[in-house]
């Protein structure tokens, strides 16, 4: 048997690297010429090498550097450069290699780019790169550093562009929840009270805006951590309970997004949530009809894990507010979303099932329900909703049986001609597979559904997702012709 040929790496050439810079910067200028987007793609597979090897070459950083903060900085350029400095800079050898005071104060710079994209990449080199490693820590936060000039900026904010502070303020974030030791720094430098100051701000547009790098620091534990520390999640479930006398409804929806991100980032953090007053604090206010289109998704948030589901079940039947809002045709499409994803979700099957008794049996029992309004809707997006429903149970035996028992509820999802769009058809299909599958050992599709039910149901399969009747047409005979 012949070995296997293993090619040797290519040896980095300093003599090409700086003949492809010169064609580089020879090259037109305008990120549409195939020249320029050539030239430049020729140097990026250069520049994206062998670190260990790289880091040895001056003519490496000078020719990042270039690109970077060179002449005719076009976007394709400037993106070229973040990515290179971003994979870069995730090595700690190549922060003591690569950086400098001019490197921060470009990088900067382009997070007040007025492209979001470019900027968004900027941003990424400080949150995802240099603040995943000591050296890149001690860079950002020495004495006068970029950290400290970010501070006084957010501070201070007088000349800066509403979208840069706000840039300024993700970095931040960010700075509190990616490390245990840029957290520990970030708060001895007073970030993070520069940040929740903005909760309270009087200008609802910063208002509106910290609620984003609050939710981004809240789904992470180490930042849910430090906001529940902080007293804010406490602050904030006040606010969804008393409302915002400023500016009504826009906070309070926000306050229940926020926590409904937080919820379905980890069952830890769910469950962390549920343990609070805030379960209760939804509960209330959805028995009120308060911000409901808002609520029924947070609420849905929160039973997912075993906790929340534990505690909605010990509402009594008459205040469970999904049973009370599937009677509200204006709700329907957020009960039945927040339904599919308590199903999906980790609650133990016992539980999913004493609450689909409890949904199943009320006045108005959802099975039916959904026969009678959602499914013979004629907008998808409700039949949609409708259709991920009966995914989520039919993947629970006990939630075969229902679908089976329901009268008219498989013969609707036989009927091809009920449905008319490709999404439709493929919802279809997709409940029907998962009706006969995995069922447990010796319960067989005919056992289940009878056996006519059943073969309709293996027949439909076997003809596909989407499927046309054959229609013979008669064939006329042309008498002049003959």
């Amino acid at each position: 048997m012949s070995a296997v040929e293993v090619s040797e790496p290519v040896p980095f050439d300093e003599s090409l690297l700086k003949k492809q810079m010169k064609a580089f910067d020879d090259a037109p200028v305008d990120d549409e010429d195939p020249a320029y987007t050539a030239s430049l793609q020729l140097l990026e597979t250069t520049l994206d090498g062998d670190l260990s090897i790289l880091l040895t070459f001056t003519s490496y950083k000078e020719a990042l550097n270039h690109l970077l903060v060179g002449p005719n900085p076009t976007q394709q350029r400037l993106l070229t450069a973040l990515r290179l400095y971003q994979v870069a800079l995730s090595t700690p050898s190549a922060v003591t290699v690569l950086v400098d005071d001019a490197l921060l104060e470009a990088l900067v710079k382009l997070v007040a780019h007025q492209n979001p994209v470019i900027a968004s990449n900027a941003v990424g080199v400080f949150s995802k790169s240099l603040m995943m490693h000591t050296e890149g820590l001690s860079v950002l936060f020495k004495e006068g550093g970029t950290m400290q000039t970010l501070k006084r900026r957010m501070i201070a904010p007088e000349g800066c562009k509403v979208t840069t502070l706000f840039r300024f303020f993700d970095i931040a974030a960010a700075s509190l929840s990616v490390s245990e030791d840029s957290h520990k720094l970030a708060v001895e430098l007073g970030l993070g009270n520069v940040l929740l100051q903005q909760v309270e701000s009087d200008d609802i547009l910063h208002r509106l805006a910290s609620f984003d790098f609050i939710e981004n620091l809240a789904a992470e534990p180490r930042g849910f951590d430090y906001l529940v520390k902080e007293g804010l999640i406490a602050k904030m479930i006040a606010g969804l309970k008393e409302g915002d006398e400023d500016f009504g409804d826009m906070v309070v929806n926000r306050y229940a997004q926020v926590f409904a991100r937080v919820a379905r980032s980890s069952d830890q953090s769910a469950t962390q949530l549920v343990t609070t007053s805030l379960f209760e604090t939804v509960l209330d206010l959805l028995a009120e009809q308060t911000s409901q289109d808002s609520l029924i998704p947070l609420l849905g948030a929160l039973s997912v894990c075993q906790t929340g589901l534990a505690k909605l079940l010990q509402t009594p039947a008459a205040e469970n507010p999904f049973v009370i809002s599937l009677q509200s045709s204006d709700l329907c499409v957020p009960t039945l979303s927040a339904l599919t994803e308590i199903f999906g979700g980790s609650g133990d099957v016992t539980s999913l099932e004493k609450l689909f008794e409890l949904l199943n049996s009320s006045d108005s029992p959802i099975l039916p329900y959904l026969l009678k309004t959602p499914l013979v809707s004629p907008f998808f997006d409700l039949r949609a909703q409708a259709y991920a429903f009966l995914q989520a149970i039919s993947a629970f035996v006990w939630g075969k049986k229902a679908i089976a028992a329901t009268p008219d509820l498989i013969p609707t999802l036989l009927n091809r001609a009920a449905e008319q769009t490709n999404d439709g058809f493929a919802w279809k299909f997709s409940i029907l597979q998962s009706l006969v599958s995995e069922l447990p050992q010796g319960l067989t599709p005919k056992a289940l559904y009878s056996a006519l039910v059943a073969e309709e149901i293996m027949i439909y399969l076997k003809q596909g997702m989407v499927y046309v009747h054959a229609v013979a047409e008669p064939v006329v005979q042309n008498s002049a012709a003959s």
